[in-house]
C-alpha cells in the first residue's frame, strides 16, 4: 500500500493495483472564500493519475468541492465514486448530478448490527450459539445474504489437513468476507491466528465462490458485563463489543485494517 498526501483531506491511495482519490479539493478557496490551503500546494488534476475510485466522505465544501469537480476531465465523470450513505436527498442529488457510477457506503454496518445484538442479549445470560443466531436474524432483517458455518479446507503447505467452519460467510457483500464470533473477556492472538488460518487457506481452495475473499471480521461480545460498582474497588474499563477487520494482502500476509471498540466503565 502507498499513500500520498495531497492536501487537506485529499489522499491518493494505491493498493493492489488500484488508485483511490479521497475528498479532492485542489482549486482555489472554499466556504465562500473564507478557507484557503495552508501551506499551499502544487497539485492540479492534470498532475494526478486517473484514479480507479473517488471517495467523498461528506458534502462540506472542503471535501466535496464544486470548483475542483468542475475541473475533472470528462472521462473522470465515469469513474466509480464511493460516497457516504447519508439520508439527505440533497446529498445524493449533488453526487449523482456530477457522476454516473456511484456506490453509497453505509457507516460501520457490522458494528451497528453487533451493537443491536448485544443490547438485546446483554452479557451473561446467553451462550455463543445464541449470539450467532441473533446476529443471523439481524443480517436477515438488514437484507444481508450469508452462509452459516460452511466447511473450509485448512491446509498444511499444499495439502488439506482439516476442515474449518467460519461462523458466517457474507457471500453477496462488497467485499465478500467472513465473520467469526467470540464470547469472552476480549479478543486474543488465538482468535487472530484462527482468522489468519481461514484467510490464508482460501487461495489453496478449489471453491470458486471463495476465490475473491480477502476480508474477515472478528467480533467479540463481552461474556459477563459488570452490573454494580462496589465501594472500595477501583473502576475498570471493559469492551462490550470488539471488532477487528483483517485483510489478506498480495503477499499473503494478514493486515489489521480497523479496530472498533464499545467501551464501558464500571463507574458509569
Amino acid at each position: 500500500m502507498k499513500i500520498t498526501y495531497i492536501t487537506h483531506a485529499c489522499l491518493l491511495i494505491e493498493v493492489e493495483g488500484k488508485k483511490i482519490l479521497t475528498d479532492p479539493w485542489l482549486e482555489g478557496p472554499c466556504w465562500g472564500g473564507s478557507l484557503w490551503h495552508f501551506p499551499t500546494h502544487n497539485y492540479t488534476i492534470k498532475k494526478l493519475p486517473k484514479p480507479d475510485y473517488i471517495f467523498f466522505s461528506h458534502g462540506h465544501d472542503d471535501h466535496f468541492h464544486e470548483e475542483t469537480i468542475k475541473s475533472f476531465p470528462d472521462s473522470w465523470k465515469k469513474i466509480k465514486v464511493l460516497a457516504a450513505n447519508f439520508k439527505e436527498n440533497w446529498w445524493k442529488k449533488a453526487v449523482e448530478e456530477k457522476f454516473q457510477n456511484v456506490k453509497y457506503l453505509d457507516h460501520n454496518e457490522i458494528f451497528k448490527i453487533s451493537k443491536e445484538v448485544y443490547e438485546n442479549l446483554g452479557g451473561g445470560n446467553f451462550d455463543e450459539k445464541d449470539f450467532q443466531k441473533a446476529l443471523g436474524f439481524e443480517l436477515i432483517d438488514n437484507n444481508i445474504s450469508y452462509l452459516r458455518e460452511f466447511h473450509l479446507e485448512i491446509f498444511y503447505k499444499d495439502k488439506p489437513i482439516k476442515l474449518g467452519a467460519p461462523d458466517f460467510f457474507l457471500d453477496q457483500s462488497k467485499p465478500k468476507c467472513f465473520l467469526e464470533l467470540k464470547l469472552s473477556s476480549g479478543l486474543d492472538d488465538t482468535n487472530r491466528h484462527q482468522m489468519a488460518m481461514y484467510l490464508k487457506s482460501i487461495k489453496k481452495n478449489n471453491n470458486l465462490t471463495l476465490r475473491d475473499v480477502k476480508d474477515g471480521y472478528l467480533i467479540n461480545f463481552l461474556k459477563v458485563e459488570p452490573l454494580f460498582q462496589f465501594s472500595g474497588k477501583k473502576s475498570k474499563e471493559f469492551n462490550r463489543i470488539e471488532i477487528e477487520h483483517f485483510r489478506l494482502n498480495d503477499q499473503s500476509d494478514i493486515e489489521l485494517i480497523n479496530r472498533i471498540e464499545d467501551k464501558i466503565n464500571t463507574e458509569s
